[in-house]
């Protein structure tokens, strides 16, 4: 009875989430799919095609999960009704967070798995601890500052834009943030420019460590009501 009414409220929480929110992350390896087919069959250099699946894997889908992590936290039209109820409105928060954020690592795990089986020349490190962290340490800093950023900022747009500038920022200048110790930990493409640098995996600590430090800040945020209440004039953006 406990497995059935627990299957029952993850079916709640996606019908109320909405599977286009769900779709996302699928849409987005699917376009990166259709883009290195099309390298592959016009013969692009695997370099080339290697670093497009770098792309989305360690940049794409996270950002993804970034943003609907912001939407997540910013769409809540019962708040009041929440935060009056035995179950506290941060337990339904952080339960939508994870399903979401869950379902966006299996999908990265699922398409991680299939090129290290099929095409292993894709991805830039090799072993279990490279292909976890390539994907994993991004999706949740990502994941994190969205939805923090929401509630914040109480805007839904301006955690999205903030999310995307950094992002365009960091692909565009990776050569400069790599170059120095204190900007290496905000470093997002660490895996598809640096792989081989000794540095990679303090990265990859450090945005996990980021992300701990994040949902924890996030869970006292949301602890307080009347800080939830006030963040409720974002929900609109």
């Amino acid at each position: 009875m406990r497995w059935r009414s627990r299957r029952a409220l993850l079916q709640h929480e996606v019908r109320v989430l909405g599977p286009w929110l769900f779709a996302l992350p699928v849409a987005v390896v699917c376009l990166f799919a259709v883009t290195v087919t099309l390298m592959w069959l016009r013969q692009a250099h695997h370099f080339d095609i290697a670093n497009v699946v770098m792309a989305g894997i360690e940049g794409a889908v996270p950002l993804v999960a970034g943003i609907g992590a912001a939407t997540i936290a910013s769409n809540e039209p019962a708040m009041e009704l929440q935060l009056a109820v035995p179950s506290p409105y941060r337990a339904t928060l952080l339960r939508r967070l994870a399903l979401f954020l869950g379902w966006s690592g299996l999908v990265e795990a699922a398409i991680v798995t299939l090129l290290a089986g099929a095409w292993p020349w894709t991805l830039a490190k090799s072993g279990l601890p490279g292909y976890l962290l390539s994907w994993l340490a991004p999706l949740l800093w990502f994941g994190a500052w969205g939805a923090i950023l929401t509630l914040l900022l109480r805007s839904r747009a301006a955690s999205v834009a903030i999310l995307g500038v950094a992002w365009v920022v960091e692909l565009f200048f990776h050569d400069a943030l790599a170059a120095h110790g204190w900007t290496r930990a905000l470093y997002v493409f660490a895996t598809m420019f640096n792989a081989a640098d000794p540095f990679w995996g303090l990265n990859r600590f450090e945005w996990l460590a980021t992300a701990v430090i994040l949902f924890a800040s996030l869970w006292f945020y949301l602890y307080n009501g009347e800080w939830c209440l006030r963040g409720e004039e974002s929900t609109p953006s």
